[in-house]
């Protein structure tokens, strides 16, 4: 029998109606589960480990009356980064030092393999060894770390993750994000702060004598530090993120700490919210209007950067950058930002 006999009359009015029943259920909304994340704002202390050492700066130096430099006398430059010398791995100072006391001759020319800007390269580093003092000289001011202070964005408990500074960490001068390997963060004390000026920008002064890390930092980008959170904060206070095209101009607030340990909430005001349909910085521009903070810290400070920007009660950005000329005007990174980068671990 034809198909279409069997949908004809009564069979067909409860095909028709099945029909709609199910299309109704297709067209309902679907109401995604808001992304919640542990507000921030508690200020870190960091330390960041090098993949090998890091040329920071160079001097002169004398031997036996005779003025030496590494730059006349060996082909390092300030900005490289030194992985291997005489053909062995070097990831500290002590496995550059222990390479380097070898040596025996007055005067050497050290084979090196160094990375810089971004291309392994070979070079080679002048080492002179002063037999009646026992020591080395290579005329090279090296480090192995990087440590400095910033402030926590979020902790995410789905992930054990969390997110911090929204901007890179880089040496003076470089534009790009130090080649790190692995690092630690720990809990900081701000114990007090230096106020920004027109053209002087201030910062928090803070210590750290915490032995145990709560979180180790496995990713440091243009859109912040990333890595697992070892210890969450005593207190936790959750939050709803929004999303970039949530963010509006007007009233906003940034969570900070200025004194102690404990974050507090200063009101400022988004003159900006720029549209960006990829991964960029500064999304996000803001004057600070809460006039405690104003008369405190003149504005933004360095080790703000991280600080939650937060509206109509959600996480919306991250405090990254201060305008020198103003510093009571900043920019912050899009919260979106920073959750995918999170993400791309």
């Amino acid at each position: 029998m034809p198909y279409y006999q069997y949908c004809g009359g009564e069979a067909m009015r409860r095909f028709l109606g099945l029909t709609a029943f199910l299309l109704t259920l297709t067209l309902l909304p679907i109401q995604a589960q808001e992304k919640t994340v542990i507000l921030g704002g508690d200020t870190i202390a960091i330390t960041v480990n090098y993949e090998g050492v890091y040329v920071s700066g160079m001097y002169d130096f004398e031997v036996n009356g005779e003025t030496l430099s590494a730059a006349k006398e060996g082909t390092i430059q300030v900005g490289d980064r030194i992985i291997e010398s005489n053909g062995r791995q070097v990831s500290s100072l002590e496995e550059l030092f222990a390479n380097l006391k070898t040596l025996q001759k007055e005067r050497n020319q050290v084979p090196v393999t160094v990375i810089r800007n971004g291309q392994r390269e070979a070079a080679s580093l002048f080492v002179c060894y002063l037999a009646s003092e026992k020591v080395f000289k290579t005329g090279l001011y090296v480090k192995d770390k990087i440590k400095g202070v910033g402030t926590m964005t979020y902790y995410d408990p789905a992930t054990q993750t969390f997110a911090a500074l929204g901007h890179e960490i880089a040496e003076e001068g470089q534009s790009r994000p130090a080649d790190v390997t692995m690092g630690q963060i720990f809990e900081a004390t701000v114990v007090s702060v230096r106020r920004s000026s027109s053209g002087n920008p201030g910062e928090k002064i803070c210590q750290s004598d915490s032995l145990i890390p709560i979180g180790t930092v496995s990713k440091n980008t243009i859109y912040g530090l990333y890595g697992k959170v070892l210890t969450y904060p005593s207190t936790s206070i959750s939050v709803p993120v929004a999303s970039r095209e949530e963010a509006t101009v007007g009233p906003a607030e940034i969570y900070t700490v200025v004194q102690g340990t404990i974050p507090q909430r200063y009101s400022i005001q988004i003159t900006e919210v720029r549209k960006q349909n990829g991964q960029t910085v500064k999304g996000i521009r803001f004057q600070v209007t809460d006039p405690a903070l104003l008369n405190q810290t003149g504005g933004i400070i360095q080790g703000m950067s991280g600080s939650p920007i937060l509206q109509n009660g959600k996480l919306i950005g991250a405090v990254t950058h201060m305008v020198t000329s103003q510093p009571e005007s900043g920019y912050g990174i899009y919260i979106d930002w920073m959750l995918q980068e999170a993400q791309s671990e």
